[in-house]
């Protein structure tokens, strides 16, 4: 039966490439559960409409009737010049009251 080989018998710089290509791989899988993919999400979370404590976006149109004193409007990010759609309480007007 073959032996695998002792990965103490591999070259150094082997060992460090294998060590690096498994930190990068770690990384790139767990980047999605550690960072929010909605870039505005910061910006979305003084303004939240809670639904499973996630930000509702404008984009979310299955969960607006979560959101019935909600309106979408733009926020910003916190990135320059990039603004997100977000849902925010209603603006009430004088003459609404």
């Amino acid at each position: 039966m073959h032996q695998p080989a002792d990965i103490r018998t591999w070259p150094v710089s082997l060992r460090l490439g294998v060590a690096v290509f498994g930190a990068v791989l770690v990384v790139l899988v767990l980047t999605p559960w550690i960072v929010p993919h909605d870039p505005g999400r910061r910006a979305c979370d003084h303004h939240r409409c809670r639904f499973r404590n996630r930000c509702v976006t404008a984009h979310a149109a299955h969960v607006e009737h979560k959101c019935a004193d909600m309106e979408p409007a733009l926020v910003d990010s916190g990135t320059p010049g990039h603004l997100t759609r977000c849902w925010i309480p209603m603006q009430r007007t004088e003459e609404s009251r």
